[in-house]
């Protein structure tokens, strides 16, 4: 499931930031306005629940690394302190309230540097974004897949090796709009992204060597949907 949300995050924040760009209406401060306005009040409501029941259930040591996940998450850095405090798939989750709060964390440091990525290489350089996406792209990926076999947890949980993610959804959002595709092949691209979604969604486990490579059958897939349902 994070990998799709990567994928639609990436496409959908950098559908926005090329529309606005390209207008002349971009504003940092309004687009990070519109963030914490769409994100903060459910997290805070999340963030204040967790807590809450954690001070009545947790011993005092898991209530002070809940405390730590809650700094860092407000410093926008949970998945690294998840990457140095625990294993995703060997310590139990009920004794960490907020390890989902990993994914966020990435999502908000990708949102920290895209804006400024897109509008320079736009309005500075004026490059087409396709190419300095599809750099990083390639880069992350390759890192993601090296990482893997040298830190599978800083894989899983840091940015470099999961920016790849995001990035085939910008990636998509870059695409030209002008191809005309009949429906049944629309729709059967639709068919072959739910398929293979669901596949890894059934097949993969813990012992899964994750990401890398085989985070690819559902990214692809989650753009697939998405390519195959955008009537833009």
């Amino acid at each position: 499931g994070v990998d799709v949300f990567f994928v639609l995050s990436g496409y959908l924040i950098t559908s926005i930031l090329l529309r606005d760009i390209n207008a002349r209406t971009f504003s940092y401060r309004r687009f990070w306005e519109r963030r914490v306005r769409r994100l903060a009040p459910a997290l805070a409501a999340m963030v204040a629940g967790a807590v809450f029941v954690g001070a009545c259930l947790l011993m005092p040591r898991d209530l002070r690394d809940l405390g730590r996940s809650v700094v860092a998450q407000s410093l926008l850095v949970a998945n690294v302190f998840f990457y140095r405090e625990s294993d995703y798939f060997g310590a139990p989750a009920e004794l960490m309230p907020l390890l989902n709060l990993w994914s966020l964390a990435v999502e908000e440091q990708f949102y920290l540097i895209i804006p400024s990525l897109l509008s320079i290489t736009l309005t500075k350089l004026r490059w087409r974004p396709i190419t300095i996406l599809g750099g990083l792209f390639a880069a992350s990926f390759a890192y993601s897949s090296i990482q893997l076999h040298r830190d599978p947890s800083a894989a899983f949980y840091l940015l470099p090796s999961r920016a790849w993610e995001m990035l085939l959804g910008s990636l998509l959002a870059t695409a030209p709009r002008s191809l005309i595709v009949p429906g049944r092949f629309r729709e059967s691209i639709a068919w072959l992204s739910g398929i293979a979604i669901l596949t890894a969604a059934m097949a993969y486990d813990g012992r899964t060597p994750f990401p890398g490579p085989l985070a690819l059958i559902p990214c692809v897939g989650a753009a697939g949907l998405i390519w195959s349902n955008d009537s833009s």
